[in-house]
């Protein structure tokens, strides 16, 4: 008897446990339900006529001239309203005025209102106005909790320094982000974007792009697939399939830093930089470009190449750098340092530096220079040839 009670006691003693477990479930479901249900209803603060005609719509109310409704931290002004007390929400025409927080701002011709999901409809001519942008759009869904804007047909936001435009959006009022999608443009004064997917900072001005993407301004043309630009210092980090083209020049490597406003940029994996009017390429793994002094520095791997339509000359060296030549307006140098090899269809040499000129095509050589012409060699062979009585 004794031993079977202290059996039963080790049974019933996780039973218990499941028990209480359950009944702490069904408190806090209990208690959850009770807190959803304080929903707090839409107030009708004022109208010039207020009407009930259950005959046109059950627990409706009809309010006409000056309506003024509010809930929670919103205050709606509007023409005329119907309020629907089953359904705690709002149909509101004509001038729709909703202020939330006391910070935004939303304009309608029509807002359907709901209060128990605290969202808001707008439809015709709507404007969402805060103080980082203002956005424009015929039809926007509004979540007033999250303060999250949706649009799915077109709209158009202007802040202090850009007009972005895209077919859908969806505006983050708590981080002051946009997120634009399909037929994206971004345009200010200096430069237009064209992309189709962007990320916005209305603080800091940022915008974020994965695809396709190009940036046209009055004498650069940026194109990169991933990568961020800043809108107000026009700097740009480009991280995939990107190129840099300002007049006859172009950038392009698989990571570019770059700041338009002073021209100044950093590039690295397979940089190839290509002067089209001297016909000339600088290629390597990293490189320092700055094309209002119209100077660069590329090392790794770097090679120059001076190309013509019947033959081209290749360089190759540790480091190489390429200037303004000063004694002639519009014409380049070339440095090259350390273990220089060069070759053309007529000769090869190699030297420990040299300078290239492009205004004459001549170059000088230092340190143990030697220079095989292909020409001059052949024409030994033939000797030699014709010495030994050979053919």
């Amino acid at each position: 008897m004794y031993n079977s009670t202290i059996y039963n006691s080790k049974v019933s003693l996780p039973i218990l446990v499941r028990l209480l477990l359950l009944c702490l479930i069904i408190l806090n479901t209990t208690l959850a339900s009770a807190q959803s249900k304080k929903i707090k209803r839409i107030k009708i603060e004022e109208a010039d006529m207020l009407l009930s005609d259950e005959t046109v719509v059950e627990n409706a109310k009809r309010l006409v001239g000056n309506v003024i409704l509010s809930h929670n931290n919103m205050i709606m002004k509007c023409d005329s309203a119907w309020a629907y007390t089953t359904t705690n929400s709002v149909d509101a025409f004509g001038n729709v005025h909703i202020i939330s927080n006391d910070t935004l701002n939303l304009w309608a011709e029509f807002i359907n209102y709901n209060g128990n999901t605290s969202f808001a409809y707008a439809r015709k001519n709507v404007k969402l106005e805060d103080p980082s942008l203002t956005l424009f759009t015929d039809s926007l869904d509004f979540d007033m909790n999250e303060e999250i804007g949706y649009y799915n047909f077109g709209g158009k936001i202007i802040d202090s320094t850009n007009v972005l435009n895209s077919k859908i959006g969806r505006y983050y009022s708590k981080t002051s982000t946009v997120h634009f999608i399909e037929n994206v443009r971004l345009k200010n004064e200096d430069y237009t974007l064209r992309t189709d997917t962007l990320l916005y900072n209305t603080n800091t001005e940022i915008v974020s792009f994965d695809g396709p993407t190009r940036i046209i301004g009055d004498s650069t043309n940026i194109y990169s697939t991933l990568g961020w630009f800043n809108t107000k210092t026009q700097e740009s980090e480009l991280n995939e399939n990107s190129t840099i083209r300002r007049g006859e020049t172009q950038l392009q490597g698989d990571y570019i830093h770059y700041n338009d406003a002073n021209k100044e940029g950093i590039a690295k994996g397979n940089v190839v930089i290509n002067d089209y009017e001297k016909q000339m390429i600088i290629a390597g793994n990293n490189a320092i470009y700055d094309d209002f002094d119209q100077y660069a520095i590329v090392t790794d791997s770097a090679m120059w190449v001076q190309y013509y339509e019947d033959d081209s000359l290749f360089l190759h060296a540790d480091t190489l750098y390429t200037i303004p030549d000063t004694s002639m307006a519009g014409q380049k140098m070339l440095i090259a340092y350390n273990n220089v090899r060069f070759f053309r269809s007529d000769m090869q040499g190699i030297s420990d530096s040299l300078i290239y000129f492009s205004k004459d095509s001549t170059i000088q050589l230092f340190s143990d220079p030697v220079i095989w012409w292909y020409v001059l060699l052949l024409w030994g062979v033939f000797f030699v040839l014709w010495l030994f009585g050979v053919g």
